[in-house]
């Protein structure tokens, strides 16, 4: 069951409403079992949307309205938990972002990451203002980080950053601050760690997103802890909106990034993902170069 007045919250335009409409029509019940089963924990997120079928429809697209569906049953379970409906919005916002994102890599009003969802929907994983957080424990070899140490089994948040506008530091610290808040019981030391595996933090990526930049910015806050060198640049899809098969001519240069990284690529840059960690004690970053 779709929550009341969502699509519109978080952020559908009246025309994407509208095609919204169209397809859960055209699909009649469809989705709304296999929704029901899974969120009343009868059948597994993958079970579930491997079940799904519906020739007359984009599998992408009957993916969205699955998930869309789910909405009404998490709502609830939020509700149970005393959990403020903003931050269930704010977390379902993530679905017009992954919209977006399908319309312009795919061409298709769906969603291509369906899998992305069993955080959100198992409550493991919430939007706090600008970032997101996976709720998870610190699970590599003992870390000292300027006197503060982190062990195997201690409680950590792993963050993802939604294409979701400007990364600026008053949007970042505004999420740290409400992701310190929300798990406060659980901090040690009065210590929010939280650690991030993205494709951002690449050292070499640096030079590309320049001094200036939002991006470079957040990048600084975290202390580097682990780089992995790849052969391909697997993320270029968020960067050009369509996959690199490692013709540069074919990139689209209609951003200052992607005429970055088309000059980036082109004059032999590595691709790669590194790891890091944030520190925050609820004011400051302390990790923050």
């Amino acid at each position: 069951m779709l929550v009341p007045n969502l699509l519109c919250e978080i952020g559908f335009t009246k025309e994407e409403q509208e095609t919204y409409c169209y397809y859960k029509n055209m699909i009649g019940g469809t989705v709304d079992e296999p929704a029901r089963k899974y969120m009343h924990g009868i059948t597994s997120f993958e079970e579930t949307v491997e079940s799904l079928n519906c020739e007359c429809i984009n599998k992408y697209t009957l993916h969205l309205l699955f998930l869309l569906e789910c909405t009404s049953y998490l709502l609830d379970n939020y509700t149970l938990k005393g959990i403020d409906r903003s931050i269930f919005v704010d977390s379902m916002r993530d679905i017009k972002y992954k919209l977006d994102e399908c319309k312009r890599v795919k061409g298709v009003f769906g969603t291509f990451v369906v899998n992305w969802y069993k955080g959100f929907f198992e409550m493991t994983r919430f939007a706090l203002g600008r970032l997101q957080y996976d709720v998870t424990v610190h699970q590599v070899e003992t870390l000292e980080i300027g006197g503060y140490i982190m062990q195997e089994g201690d409680f950590e948040l792993n963050c993802h950053i939604p294409s979701a506008g400007p990364l600026t530091r008053k949007k970042v610290t505004d999420s740290l601050k409400r992701a310190y808040n929300f798990f406060n019981d659980r901090l040690k030391d009065g210590i929010l760690p939280v650690r991030c595996n993205s494709w951002l933090l690449f050292p070499p990526y640096s030079e590309v997103f320049g001094e200036t930049s939002n991006t470079l910015d957040f990048v600084r806050n975290f202390k580097i802890y682990s780089i992995t060198e790849k052969d391909e640049f697997g993320d270029a899809w968020r960067v050009f909106n369509t996959h690199y098969d490692g013709d540069v001519a074919k990139l689209p240069s209609e951003t200052t990034m992607q005429r970055s990284f088309i000059n980036y690529i082109a004059n032999g840059g590595t691709f790669g993902t590194a790891k890091g960690i944030i520190l925050f004690d609820g004011e400051k970053i302390l990790t923050k170069e």
